[in-house]
């Protein structure tokens, strides 16, 4: 045997007769070919009885391995003896393929084995030879490869399946993934392949499918299966819908010893599935929107579907299986009234006989209250992808009303050729390609035409030359696009003379939406026209007028809102016109004068009476200038105010001119006072005889008179004095009492000459009435009224009651030779004193201005 430190005796040439015979059959006992070599040639010194029989009965003792075995042994095996041999370290597990014609091989006639070369030393430690130990692996090379081949056959056939499929190990690692798999993530096998499945490309975009993924995992280790839908990621970061399932691997012996994984894109199918749903939706919506009644039908003939409008025709149907059942559908033919048995209904033709029925009338009795309808029946048979019939379809137009109105289409007609022929416009009518089929009897009388002339496209004969090609054009336009039209052109009359229509021409549309016909109108609008250039020449010289005006003017909408300023605003102001927002212009107003002046806008307004108010307006350096507004209401043919048209004159100089003379007419007042007080201080010194002491009164009071009017003329500088403010002047510096005087009239304002004359005829009948007259007692009554007339007239009348009987004085006074002198002389007019027994009667007609409260 060999001694146990791993040296070897030097053996014979012939045989391992340095072994122990119990060693050298332990050897051949052995189920391993064992050989013991020598030296760098590898010289065998013993081969065990498998390794001579492997030899195939060649001698081995004594020769060199390459020698022995030339033709079975390649240099793999050389190599891996002389590197143990060198080294002095065993080389293991090297696998060999010998090709032998004996003992069990492969298809391909090779036996496998696994072979150990172990180095054995000398005594002195150098390496001496080599021992091999070799192992016959055929059997399990053939099973490995077997099951090798079953599995890459089991990978081509899942590599060929296009779905995801994937083996993990029972804890989700993982192990293995189909090729189809690996194209859908973009990724290699090594970037995924013993990582967590749900790390891995595939779940990684999403927490929530990772999450759901670990839990389905835990589920499935349990024994369970799961399947869902899941958003997986594909190349390019897309994103799938896959129908997944994960399912427990368990061996023969119940352990779990894996998962598999698999799932199939199930996108498009998603996607399809929710275009049918939609198309069912709007399938559903269009039948249930249709007012066209529906029936759907199966093969047999069993309702399935009906839509709104079938009910409204036949109330709720009953629930019929096949057409047989259609015995409770009660329904004539409207012709002959003759009963429709089940096999006359339009479906059950359809399905039985394959028909299509187009427009059939028919009449039914309701389901619900028994009520009649009449509608056309269409039916068709719905057909299989073989062409057999799975179904039919019918759709019923109720026409119930549409056949009464038919019968009242005929008159209705007639009548509107009547108004037609008798309407005041030229009306015509086309067929659907724009050839002219009618006209009324309007177009013929202005034109002078005949229908044989006018048919079709005759109407271009009677439009003007320069006109009738673009007509042409626009028309054809509108027929061929179905469009509304209007133009404008003249038309040529009976006496030759053109005139001009505004036409206008509708399609009238089928229930398809195609034209079937047009009707138009010409409207004469020539004198529209003609007063269109009017007021187009008159709004260019209204705008030269006021834009030649001194003035600012402007114009308001009949609400008071300002729509235009002339030029001279925007000079005023400095106010830019693209500025000139509606309302800004009152900000131009002086804050004092704002709120009265809009005030008083507003007023008048709402009264529709002309406009007068004064104000202070911001001009361009800053200053504020007094304005005069005015305006006056336009009104419209119907009697309503159309608009305002206005001015604002600057009238600052003339106040200021006002103010100044203003001043002057009070110091002027002031000084005729004075003078007025001297002459009664020199009367009452040259009135100093007691016999004289009435004719004192009577001046004194005349002055006082005088005083009045200066003071009313003053206040209105020395312009006009009120006739009712003076005359109660008049009366209460005499004392009367208001109670005992009935004054009224219009508001008139005198001039100073006009006004000192009244003041002094009034005053000498006040005193005249104290004396003698309705104010010499306690109980008679003045009445003093006036009006006014035509051209500025006025009658005034002085009349007296309740006082003494009144006579005829025998000679004139002073007091009235002054009334019938000065006063009418300043009135340009006539007076008259009448002595009636019941009072004295006073009466004038003058000529004063006249101006409205």
């Amino acid at each position: 045997m060999l001694p146990h430190d791993g040296s070897h005796p030097k053996a014979s040439a012939s045989r391992a007769s340095g072994l122990p015979v119990d060693a050298e059959h332990l050897f051949d006992a052995a189920p391993a070919l064992v050989a013991v070599h020598e030296g760098p040639r590898h010289v065998y010194l013993y081969a065990n009885a498998l390794a001579r029989a492997a030899a195939g009965g060649k001698p081995l003792i004594g020769h060199a391995l390459g020698e022995v075995l030339p033709g079975i042994l390649d240099e793999t095996v050389l190599s891996a003896f002389d590197k143990a041999f060198r080294t002095g370290r065993r080389v293991e597990n090297l696998e060999l393929a010998v090709r032998m014609d004996r003992g069990k091989r492969d298809r391909e006639g090779k036996r496998y084995f696994r072979q150990t070369i172990e180095p054995w030393r000398r005594p002195d430690g150098s390496v001496g030879g080599v021992t091999s130990f070799t192992f016959e692996i055929t059997d399990e090379v053939i099973a490995r490869r077997a099951a090798e081949d079953g599995e890459n056959r089991l990978r081509r056939v899942l590599d060929g399946v296009h779905a995801f499929v994937a083996r993990l190990s029972p804890e989700g690692v993982l192990l293995e993934v189909n090729t189809p798999a690996l194209e859908i993530g973009g990724v290699t096998r090594d970037e995924v392949i013993g990582l967590d499945f749900w790390d891995t490309y595939w779940w990684a975009h999403d927490g929530e499918v990772q999450d759901e993924l670990r839990r389905a995992v835990d589920i499935v280790r349990r024994g369970a299966t799961m399947r869902y839908d899941v958003e997986v990621r594909t190349a390019g970061d897309e994103r799938i819908t896959v129908d997944f399932q994960l399912a427990p691997k368990i061996d023969s012996e119940g352990v779990l010893i894996g998962l598999i994984a698999s799932g199939f894109d199930i996108t498009d199918r998603n996607r399809t599935e929710a275009a049918l749903r939609k198309e069912r939706a709007t399938l559903d919506a269009i039948l249930d929107a249709l007012p066209v009644g529906v029936i759907v039908a199966d093969a047999r003939g069993r309702i399935v579907r009906d839509n709104p409008a079938n009910r409204e025709i036949w109330g709720v149907p009953p629930q019929t299986e096949d057409w047989e059942g259609y015995e409770a559908w009660v329904g004539w033919r409207p012709e002959t009234g003759e009963r429709l048995a089940p096999e006359d209904w339009a479906m059950t033709r359809a399905l039985l006989h394959g028909e299509e029925i187009r427009d059939e009338l028919v009449e039914c009795q309701r389901f619900d209250d028994g009520g009649r309808r009449v509608f056309l029946n269409n039916a068709a048979p719905v057909r299989g992808p073989d062409g057999e019939i799975v179904g039919g379809v019918v759709a019923e137009l109720d026409v119930t009303e549409r056949r009464a109105v038919e019968q009242k289409l005929a008159q209705s007609e007639a009548r509107f050729r009547t108004l037609a022929d008798n309407m005041s416009q030229l009306a015509w009518i086309t067929d659907g390609t724009g050839a002219i089929v009618w006209y009324n009897k309007r177009w013929f009388d202005y034109t002078g035409t005949t229908m044989d002339e006018m048919a079709g496209w005759g109407w271009v004969s009677v439009h003007h030359p320069d006109h009738v090609d673009r007509v042409t054009r626009t028309i054809s336009h509108a027929f061929e696009h179905g469009e509304a039209w209007e133009d404008l052109f003249p038309l040529r009359g009976t006496d030759g003379e053109y005139r001009w229509f505004l036409s206008r021409a509708l399609p009238i549309r089928d229930e398809d939406g195609e034209v079937v016909s047009w009707f138009g109108t010409n409207t004469d609008v020539t004198e529209q026209r003609e007063t269109e250039a009017r007021l187009r020449n008159s709004e260019a010289r209204f705008r030269a007028i006021t834009e030649a005006m001194p003035q600012i003017a402007w114009s308001a909408r009949p609400d008071g809102r300002f729509d235009f300023f002339n030029a001279r605003w925007f000079e005023f102001t400095g106010e830019a016109p693209e500025d000139n927002e509606e309302e800004r212009w009152s900000l131009c107003l002086h804050p004092e004068d704002r709120a009265a002046f809009l005030e008083s806008w507003q007023q008048a307004v709402k009264s529709g009476r002309w406009f007068q108010a004064e104000g202070r307006l911001l001009h361009h350096s800053g200053e504020y200038r007094w304005i005069l507004a005015r305006a006056l209401p336009v009104e419209g043919r119907d009697g309503q105010i159309s608009r305002w048209m206005g001015t604002f004159t600057d009238i600052d100089e003339m106040k200021k001119g006002e103010e100044q003379r203003e001043l002057l007419t009070h110091e002027l007042n002031h000084r005729v006072k004075n003078n007025l007080a001297i002459v009664q201080s020199m009367a009452r010194q040259s009135f100093t005889d007691p016999a004289c002491g009435a004719q004192l009164e009577t001046f004194q009071g005349r002055l006082t008179s005088l005083a009045a009017a200066h003071d009313l003329l003053t206040r209105g500088s020395w312009e006009t004095a009120a006739l009712e403010s003076l005359a109660r002047d008049v009366l209460s510096s005499c004392g009367v009492p208001g109670d005992r005087v009935e004054i009224g009239g219009p508001s008139v304002a005198l001039p100073p000459r006009a006004a000192v004359a009244m003041a002094m005829t009034l005053h000498e009948l006040t005193t005249n009435a104290i004396k003698y007259g309705a104010l010499s007692n306690g109980t008679g009554r003045i009445s003093l009224v006036w009006a006014l007339g035509e051209e500025g007239v006025m009658r005034l009348r002085w009349a007296e009651t309740g006082g003494p009987v009144v006579t005829q004085p025998k000679r004139k006074g002073f007091g009235s030779r002054m009334i019938e002198e000065a006063l009418t002389s300043a009135m340009s007019g006539t007076c008259r004193l009448s002595f009636e027994p019941s009072g004295l009667v006073f009466e004038l007609d003058g000529h004063v201005p006249h101006e409205e409260a």
